[in-house]
Order: C-alpha cells, then structure tokens, then sequence
C-alpha cells in the first residue's frame, strides 16, 4: 500500500476512534440512554420552533433561509479549534480529546491528527443537532424536501466553522497583529456597509439555494471552498508544536487587588478564572471569536429578515435579548479549562466556587455586552432604546445564567448532553424568553412594559440562582 493509502486509512481508524471516544466521555457521565435521547429531543423543539416561527414568516420558504444562517452563526460559534490547538497538543484537558492530546505518540503528524479532530467535530454536531433540527423542521413543514435542507444546513454549517476555523488560526499564528488588521477592515465593512450589503446577501444566499433546487456543479463548488479554508488553517499549525518556555509575570495579585472590590472574599478564584482566560492560548480574544462576531452575525442577520422575511420590524430591543443569550457562552468558557474535581481537594464549598464563576462571568460580560449593544445602538442610531434594551439584555443574561448554573452546575459544556437536562433548560428560560422577544417586536411602543417585566425577570434571576446554591450546598 503507498504512502497516501496508508496515511488515509490511519485517518479513518482515528476518526473512528474519537468518534468513539467522545461518546464514551458523555455516556461515561451520565446515563447513555439520555445521551442518545438528546437527538430526539432537539428534534421535537426544532418542530415547536418550526410552528411557532410560522406566525411570523411570510410563507413557509422563509424558514430554509432563517434556519440555514442560523447555522452559520452556530458553526462560526463552534469552530474555535485554532484557539486551543496548541494548547490541546501541549497540554492535557480533562475535557479535550485525549487522543488530540496524544498526537505526539500517535504515528501522524499534528496537522492530520487536528484536521481528524475537526472532521470528526463536525460529524459529531451533524448528527447531534443539524440532522434532528432537519427532522424536526420536516415533520412541520412536509412541503421541503428533507433530502436538500440537509445539504443547505450542513453547508452553512460547514461555512461558519471553516470561517472560524481560519480566524482563530490566523490569530494563533500572528497574534495582535491580526486583530488590528481585522479591525480595520471591520471598520471600513462598517462605514461602507451600503456598498456590499446587496452583493454579501447575494453570496450568502448561494449556499441556501441547495434547499429549494438541487445543482450538482454549484454544490461541488460550493463545497470546495470551506474544504480549501479547513486544509489552509490546518495548514498553518506548527508539525510538532514545541511546548517551550512561557515566562509569565505574576498576574495573580494584581487581578486579585483589582476585583477585590467587585468580588470581596471570592476574589482570589475569580482572579484565577481571569488569570486562566488569560494564559490559555487565545486569551480573552476568545470572547471575540465566540461572542463579538457571532452577536455582530446575528445582528446583519436580523437588519436583513427586517428588510426581507419578517412581517415586524426587528428592533434594538429584539437583538438585546439575543445577546443576553449569547452572553451565557462565557460562563461555558470560564468551564472548559477547568474540573470540578480539582476542588474536591480543597477546604471550600461549592457555593464558593459557583458564585466566584457568576462574579467572573459578571465582570467578563458586562463589558462585552455593553460594548457590543452600544456599538450596535450607534451604528444604527438607536440611542434612544440603548438604556431599555440595556436593561432587557442584562435580565435575560442573568436569569439564563441562572437555570444554566441551576440545571448544569459547574459543567456546562458536558451537562446539557444530557437529554432530561436540556428539556428543563428548555423548559425554563422559553417561558421567560418568549415574552420579552414578542415584547420587544413593538420597540418604543413597549418600554414601560418591558421594563416591568425586566424587573420581575431579574427578581425571578435571583430566586432562581439561591435555588441553584442550596442544591449544591446539599452535596457540599
């Protein structure tokens, strides 16, 4: 067998194994049966979405277009492999493949072993959430065809993880540099928004045209290129990446005199947290590639359904909501690097530690929150509704924190697999959220009553989180 073969078929082996590996790391957590239940049960929400959504669109064909930029936005969300590339080859993550971790014992080059890792990442979600989401939009609407919606999603998905895939890895690989370049041309995206506006929904829309007429030749070239934007980042990893020597100064105590006064006596773990955010390769630019431009995404995402699909307008308000949501992945990233276990060890409660993550998540958010919703409320010169939405965005943020912490703990990322854990997620923040959402549809018109209602959210927030604490002060 050449070289090639051999290569390929070590690729498949390992595909295979992560494959089963990452099942394994979920059913080894929790019972298997809820783990293979959660297909199903994103299935059935996607339908009650899909029925729901129906009273607004126009017609029915709206809904490939809405649900395939979703994607996208979900893909560029979840295609974040460059920031922690290095430090998965480097480092060893309770969370993170330990066969990614094992690249340098495995008879494979770095960069086979990542674009493994990726390709089975997304084989992963196709059939965790792309495929039921389908199903589930099938069943509602029984006029598509299932087969192309498939392939519309999947390719939107695949976009906005190769995108993101790219963009991480350029910043892995030139550091600051890369965000300044990026700024600029964010900037002059921004100012000549007019001028590409028609012409980037015309290219965005090619992608989503597999939904309602199959093209072989359109979707080979379609899908040629998020393959050639994988291979390129892929390409731009280190072969053996050199663990070396960091010099770091000591971070630790001036974090912990700065938040001392935010945090009080739990100030010493938030300023781990931040520290740890920090160090970990990417540092706080990961709240950039999993926050900044999926919010900025959905925004462009929500001036075009204003001006093509929906029969309301989307308002200032309408995006803070989406934002108090999007916020709640930092919560998850303050996670990721980091194990319960480690403080089984230690003389502290658990109350301590999840309320140092609240602070930590508080003092991370609500300068990128703000950040975002007011750059938005500028641009669109909506400074008017900037204090209401301000408002909005902050109650919806921390009371999905809330039943997040409630429902998942201090795992988030791993927790929400499970199939009973999601339902109630599910089933607690869409009573909240679907009000404040229709709410927020009818702009200035609607500012007292949101208000109030926003008032009520954030007493329902707290009774909900002194909930979640004496949950786990039972288990301490």
């Amino acid at each position: 067998m050449c070289l090639s073969g051999w290569c390929v078929v070590a690729m498949l082996e390992l595909l295979f194994a992560m494959l089963k590996e990452e099942y394994r790391i979920h059913t080894t957590l929790f019972d298997k049966r809820f783990f293979l239940v959660f297909p199903v049960v994103v299935g059935f929400i996607s339908y009650l979405c899909c029925m729901f959504a129906l009273r607004f669109f126009v017609d029915v064909y709206a809904v490939p277009v809405v649900g395939s930029l979703l994607f996208f936005v979900y893909g560029v969300s979840v295609g974040v492999f460059g920031l922690h590339a290095r430090d998965a080859l480097n480092i060893r993550f309770d969370r993170l493949s330990l066969l990614l971790y094992s690249s340098r014992t495995l008879p494979l080059s770095s960069k086979i072993v990542l674009l493994t890792f990726a390709v089975q990442d997304m084989i992963y979600y196709f059939f965790l959430t792309i495929l039921p989401v389908v199903l589930g939009i099938a069943f509602a609407l029984h006029s598509l065809h299932v087969i192309l919606l498939l392939l519309a999603f999947s390719l939107m998905f695949f976009y906005g993880v190769s995108v993101s895939f790219l963009l991480t890895m350029l910043y892995s690989r030139f550091g600051k540099s890369f965000l300044f370049f990026a700024g600029v041309i964010g900037f002059f995206v921004f100012i000549y928004q007019d001028v590409w506006f028609n012409a980037a929904i015309v290219y965005a829309f090619l992608p989503v045209g597999i939904a309602f007429e199959f093209n072989l030749r359109l979707f080979m070239a379609l899908l040629a290129v998020p393959v050639f934007i994988v291979l390129v980042s892929v390409g731009m990893l280190e072969n053996e990446p050199r663990a070396g020597k960091r010099r770091s100064t000591n971070l630790f105590e001036p974090v912990c005199r700065f938040v001392r006064s935010v945090s009080g006596k739990f100030c010493m773990f938030v300023a781990k947290d931040l520290v740890d955010m920090h160090r970990t390769t990417g540092g706080m630019s990961k709240i950039i590639f999993t926050y900044f431009i999926p919010a900025a995404l959905v925004w462009v995402m929500m001036d075009m359904f204003s001006r093509i699909f929906f029969a309301f307008n989307c308002t200032l308000m309408t995006f803070a909501v989406v934002v108090g949501v999007i916020s709640t992945g930092i919560y998850n990233w303050l996670n990721q690097y980091d194990s319960f276990a480690n403080y089984r060890i230690l003389p502290v409660s658990v109350r301590s530690v999840v309320v140092s993550k609240v602070v930590s998540f508080a003092i991370i958010s609500s300068v990128s929150s703000v950040l975002i919703l007011f750059s938005v409320a500028l641009g669109a010169g909506a400074l008017s509704m900037f204090w209401v939405s301000l408002l909005l965005m902050f109650s919806v943020s921390f009371y999905v924190l809330s039943v997040l912490v409630y429902v998942a703990g201090l795992e988030p990322n791993v927790v929400l697999y499970d199939a009973r854990a999601f339902v109630r997620y599910f089933a607690y923040c869409m009573p909240v959220l679907v009000p404040l959402m229709t709410a927020s549809f009818f702009g200035a018109e609607a500012y007292g009553f949101v208000a109030v209602m926003c008032v009520g959210v954030l007493f329902l927030a707290r009774a909900v989180f002194f909930w979640a604490l004496e949950k786990f002060d039972a288990v301490s």
